[in-house]
């Protein structure tokens, strides 16, 4: 032991030292970003789906109007 400190707690605090904080700040930071952007291509995904289902139901019954006409 030296001064009191074991090797544990000397490997520990040379851990916290070498320790990137901006670098893993950045890296999270860029993981958000994508998350929030695969999440808004799949609520596009999703209204283009609704948005295309809503016109071909309307579609099909205009055509059933005009049948009957």
């Amino acid at each position: 032991m030296q001064d009191g400190l074991s090797k544990r707690k000397i490997q520990g605090i040379e851990k916290a030292l070498s320790y990137d904080y901006l670098k893993a700040k950045e890296a999270k930071k860029k993981r958000r970003q994508e998350k929030a952007l695969r999440q808004k291509v799949e609520r596009h995904k999703s209204r283009q789906q609704e948005i295309e289902e809503l016109l071909i139901d309307a579609i099909e019954n205009d055509t059933e109007d005009g049948d009957e006409q």
